[in-house]
């Protein structure tokens, strides 16, 4: 008789992060440190996401090569604040930290801005953070 776990999995993630972690050092300073598999937030506001995060880049947006860092980090910061990790008034910070690494990563300004702006009109409309569009799933 054969024996088959359930897979449990998330789809719609167009991006994993590869070799290397990858950090940004930002405002964002949680009283105690977040470290989990895949990422973590340290307490003097260094975001590192190690080999294996997925993100699925820019939600409900155009994918420019400007915006694929930042959306990067953005994630993060709502998956931290979704799972309770990290408190909800991070998240306009976040948001500015998005627009902060589009325009280092060379967006245009107007660009960026409507980035901010949208991300922000989201938050507002739909709670604290954006909701995640990638539900886990079960098979068996």
């Amino acid at each position: 008789m054969m024996k088959i776990e359930p897979l449990f999995f998330s789809g719609g993630y167009k991006y994993q992060v590869r070799k290397y972690p990858c950090s940004v050092q930002t405002n964002i300073c949680p009283e105690t440190p977040i470290i989990t598999h895949r990422y973590s937030i340290g307490t003097c506001g260094l975001i590192t996401a190690n080999p294996g995060y997925a993100w699925d880049g820019a939600t409900k947006w155009f994918e420019f090569r400007s915006i694929r860092r930042g959306s990067l980090f953005h994630d993060i910061v709502c998956q931290a604040i979704k799972a309770g990790l990290l408190d909800p008034k991070w998240g306009e910070p976040g948001d500015d930290l998005l627009y902060a690494i589009c325009i280092f990563d060379r967006m245009f300004v107007f660009h960026a801005r409507a980035v901010r702006k949208a991300v922000k009109t989201w938050r507002k409309m739909s709670g604290t953070v954006l909701q995640d569009d990638h539900p886990i799933r079960r098979i068996g």
